[in-house]
C-alpha cells in the first residue's frame, strides 16, 4: 500500500507540472495586466507589461503612458481613450481597438 501511494503522488506530481507546462506554452488562460491608481485617481496599467489575448495568439502590451496599444510619439496632440474594458477592447487584437479605429478616422492625432 505504501509503494501504491508514492507512486500516485509521484504520478500526480507529474501530471500536474505537465499540465502547468502545456497551459504556458500553449497560453490556454488569458493574461490580465496588473492595474495601479496614479496620482488622478485614474486606474492605469502598469508600464511594461505584455501578455496574450484570449486565443493565445496575438499579443498585447502596455506602453510607456499605462495604456494597451501602442503610441505613436510622432504627433503632436494625443487623446487617451479612457473607459472600462467594452471601450479597452481587452479581450481582441490590437486591430480592433477603439484606439486604432479612431486613428484611421482622425490621422492628425494620436491615441
Amino acid at each position: 500500500m505504501k509503494q501504491f501511494l508514492i507512486r500516485l503522488a509521484v504520478f500526480s506530481a507529474f501530471i500536474v507540472v505537465l499540465a502547468e507546462i502545456l497551459i504556458r506554452i500553449l497560453h490556454l488562460v488569458p493574461d490580465i495586466p496588473e492595474r495601479y491608481v496614479d496620482s488622478e485617481g485614474i486606474q492605469r496599467y502598469k508600464n511594461g507589461q505584455s501578455g496574450y489575448y484570449n486565443e493565445g495568439l496575438v499579443e498585447w502590451k502596455v506602453n510607456q503612458y499605462g495604456w494597451l496599444g501602442v503610441h505613436e510619439v510622432k504627433q503632436d496632440s494625443t487623446i487617451s481613450v479612457i473607459g472600462d474594458s467594452y471601450i479597452e477592447n481587452m479581450m481582441n487584437p490590437i486591430e480592433c481597438n477603439q484606439g486604432k479605429f479612431l486613428k484611421d478616422d482622425i490621422p492628425q492625432y494620436a491615441f
